[in-house]
C-alpha cells in the first residue's frame, strides 16, 4: 500500500462512514498529511464522552463531502468544510484546516490546523476578519518532507510563529522525518511542542501525538475557563 493510500485510509476512518473527503490517493502528499493529522484531532475529541461532532460546509449546512483546503485562506471565505465540536457545558469549538490567524503583532500567520472557539469563528465570518491567536486553543504546523530537504530553517520559522502566538494557544510542530539539528534547536526552546516520524509505519510516534491531542482535549474539558 502506498503512503498516500495509508494516509487517506486513516482520514476516512476518522471522519466516519457518513462523509467522504474530497482528497484521493492521487492528491498531493502534503495535503494528505495535513488531513491525516487533522484526523487525530477528530479522534481525540471523539474519545471523550458526551461529544457531538458535525461537519459543516460554507453555507453552514451539514456537509456531504469533507472539502479540505489545499492552500491557506481566510476563515471567512473559500469553499471548505470544518468540524464543529461540542462537549456538554463547554463552549463549542471548530476545527479547521489551512486558515490564517492574527498573532500578537496583528500579523497574519498561516496555520495548517487549528481548533478555535466557535464564537470567535462566527464573529470572524460575520465581520471578515481573522481569528485572534488568544481564541485559538490549539494549532499545528504540519511538514511532510524528504529527509534531505528537512532543514533547520523550518524549525526557525516554527519558533518564530510561536513567539507571536498567545500563550493560550498550544502550538505543535509535526513532521514525517527527523533531523538532529532541527531537534536540537526545538529541544532548546521549551515553548515548542514537536513530534517526529508521524507516519502510519511508526506506530509509537503516532501514538505519542494522539495522546498529546487527547490530553489537550481533556484539559479543555476540565478547565472552568471554557465552561458555560
Amino acid at each position: 500500500m502506498t503512503i498516500n493510500q495509508s494516509l487517506l485510509n486513516q482520514v476516512r476512518a476518522a471522519l466516519g462512514s457518513s462523509i467522504n473527503p474530497n482528497l484521493t490517493a492521487r492528491s498531493q502528499i502534503f495535503d494528505l498529511f495535513e488531513a491525516y493529522i487533522f484526523s487525530f484531532l477528530i479522534e481525540a475529541a471523539r474519545s471523550e464522552l458526551n461529544v457531538d461532532i458535525d461537519y459543516i460546509d460554507t453555507n453552514n449546512n451539514k456537509a456531504t463531502t469533507f472539502t479540505f483546503r489545499t492552500s491557506p485562506g481566510q476563515i471567512f471565505n473559500g469553499l471548505y468544510t470544518h468540524a464543529e465540536i461540542t462537549f456538554q457545558r463547554k463552549r463549542p469549538l471548530e476545527a479547521h484546516v489551512g486558515v490564517r490567524v492574527s498573532g500578537i503583532s496583528k500579523v497574519l500567520h498561516e496555520c495548517d490546523l487549528l481548533i478555535v472557539e466557535k464564537s470567535e469563528a462566527e464573529f470572524c465570518r460575520n465581520n471578515s476578519v481573522s481569528p485572534q491567536s488568544s481564541k485559538v486553543m490549539l494549532a499545528v504546523e504540519c511538514k511532510y518532507y524528504s529527509p534531505r530537504n528537512f532543514g533547520i530553517k523550518l524549525a526557525r520559522e516554527f519558533l518564530g510563529l510561536t513567539n507571536d502566538f498567545s500563550s493560550n494557544c498550544k502550538y505543535y510542530f509535526v513532521y514525517n522525518t527527523t533531523s538532529s539539528s532541527v531537534e536540537e534547536l526545538l529541544a532548546h526552546h521549551k515553548n515548542g511542542r514537536w513530534f517526529r516520524y508521524v507516519v502510519p509505519s511508526q506506530l509509537n510516534d503516532v501514538d505519542l501525538l494522539k495522546s498529546e491531542f487527547k490530553n489537550a482535549i481533556k484539559n479543555f474539558i476540565a478547565s472552568k475557563k471554557y465552561s458555560i
